[in-house]
């Protein structure tokens, strides 16, 4: 039996950022099992299962379905880590990196 391409290229995309099938099956609140269902093609994931894994892996929708896109050997658009990462700092403080990021690029603080 050949393994799906989507199959395939969800195994390429785990092995490529390095994380096991229970670290997947941690951060998507699944089994390892249903990560390996995936991986080998018993089971397709769901359009929402999907775009969680186009999170945890870094890569687009496009490059799991079709091969084309952001995989996750492209460079990494920082963008929404950071994002996420300004995100969980606590509300007093985000003030305070703002500033920190606005140094970094040369800009004056903000100085709220």
């Amino acid at each position: 039996m050949s393994i799906p391409p989507l199959a395939r290229r969800l195994r390429i995309a785990r092995n490529t950022r390095g994380l096991s099938t229970e670290e997947v099956a941690v951060k998507l609140e699944l089994t390892p099992g249903a990560i390996r269902h995936h991986e080998n093609g018993a089971r397709v994931p769901t359009v929402p299962m999907l775009q969680l894994y186009t999170r945890v892996y870094h890569v687009s929708a496009d490059w799991l379905l079709t091969g084309y896109g952001k995989g996750p050997t492209d460079p990494e658009d920082i963008t929404d880590e950071a994002l996420q990462t300004f995100k969980e700092i606590p509300t007093g403080q985000q003030r305070a990196a703002v500033d920190v990021l606005r140094a970094l690029a040369g800009k004056k603080a903000s100085g709220g």
